[in-house]
């Protein structure tokens, strides 16, 4: 899942802190844009790439221009808050485990853990708190992380949260340099998971095959 490093090296190289009012789109409210960024003014973004509605934190912006939802408040090398979503059997990041529809939440979290170990643009891996949790009424769980990046040794912190919808397993991700952004804005991501609802008629998992 997305991470600093994690899921896009090109993209996060490109992707600097947001100071330049040349990135910003004044006025436009929403969730979707052909713009590169959005600014969100509103507090509830619907998102129909991944079927889901969520409580957005103001004066985040959204980057437009991602395979996964991305928001960000002073740039996705400081912090950011990531949903994706993928299928049984599709290839992850990092890893050569994959996910089945018979999958525990513990289950799931083994999969994510192993791909975070895995990669290796990141060391220092180390998993504090793994937790069962429902998300939307769905059986889950979020593990938190830390970890330090190979390239530049800047200490990350995060949180990652896992559920079986369907035929998908949705992962809500929010990272964060450790020292003073990850406690900064933490709430807002704990406003936007307990918000967080998915707007898709739940399909069977045998069905999707």
């Amino acid at each position: 899942m997305p991470m600093t490093k994690r899921l896009s090296n090109n993209l996060f190289q490109a992707i600097k802190p947001l100071g330049l009012a040349i990135l910003l789109t004044a006025g436009l409210t929403g969730c979707a844009s052909l713009t590169p960024w959005t600014q969100m003014t509103k507090t509830e973004c619907k998102d129909g790439a991944r079927d889901f509605t969520a409580t957005i934190p103001v004066n985040w912006m959204r980057f437009n221009q991602a395979r996964y939802f991305l928001i960000t408040r002073d740039g996705s090398l400081l912090d950011g808050i990531y949903v994706d979503r993928i299928k049984f059997k599709d290839k992850l990041e990092f890893t050569k485990k994959q996910f089945s529809p018979d999958m525990t939440p513990q289950d799931l979290a083994e999969v994510e853990i192993d791909n975070l170990k895995s990669d290796q643009s990141s060391n220092h891996v180390e998993i504090s708190d793994n937790r069962p949790t429902t998300i939307d009424g769905n059986d889950g769980f979020c593990m938190d992380y830390s970890l330090m990046t190979t390239e530049d040794g800047l200490k990350v912190q995060g949180i990652q949260c896992d559920f079986i919808y369907g035929q998908w397993v949705y992962r809500i991700l929010y990272q964060a340099t450790a020292q003073h952004y990850f406690a900064a804005y933490k709430n807002d991501f704990d406003t936007f998971l307990k918000s967080f609802k998915v707007t898709a008629k739940k399909e069977s998992p045998v069905a999707s095959k």
